[in-house]
């Protein structure tokens, strides 16, 4: 039987990334364990972590090589990872998914996140994950909507919803 997907969304690696340091916020210290916690859960229910490539191309928007970053960093929290493409199915997805997010925006509103959150969505979809690691509930949760996704949301930051994986998530707020 083959291991479930985790995908593993940019917010994520960011976080798991970020240098700690004596004059670190505490949200971002918090932040940074919770997705350690999710990721090590994860680990023990067996998931294959992947990274999509548009989670690379946004990782080099930062100013660094994605693909170095992937390869020497996050493989340090991940252990092995393995990266997927963006291929003809999931393009269909993710256009799906960006009509519908487009069409639901106020009007004015001009965020473009849309762009890579379907992207990385509709990889996550079209190769059917289990799991969708990410920060970023909001957005994530409207893309996989769009298509009625069975991949479940696992909100780093967040309790856990019902039916999602129990999480502890000691010092964290309720939402």
């Amino acid at each position: 039987m083959a291991q479930p997907l985790a995908v593993v969304d940019t917010c994520v690696i960011v976080l798991l990334l970020t240098k700690q340091s004596p004059t670190e916020d505490e949200s971002v210290r918090t932040r940074r364990e919770l997705a350690e916690v999710a990721i090590n859960d994860l680990r023990k229910e067996g998931a294959r972590f992947v990274v999509p490539t548009p989670v690379i191309a946004e990782l080099c928007s930062t100013g660094s090589s994605g693909a170095d970053v992937v390869r020497k960093r996050v493989t340090k929290h991940l252990r092995r990872v393995k990266t997927l493409p963006l291929d003809v199915a999931a393009a269909d997805v993710a256009g799906q998914m960006a009509k519908a997010a487009l069409a639901a925006r106020a009007p004015g509103d001009a965020r473009g996140a849309v762009r890579y959150d379907a992207l990385i969505a509709a990889i996550a979809h079209a190769n059917s994950a289990r799991w969708l690691v990410t920060d970023n509930r909001k957005d994530m949760a409207k893309c996989l909507g769009a298509v009625n996704s069975p991949v479940e949301l696992v909100v780093t930051s967040a309790l856990p919803k019902k039916g999602q994986l129990h999480l502890v998530h000691i010092g964290a707020k309720k939402q």
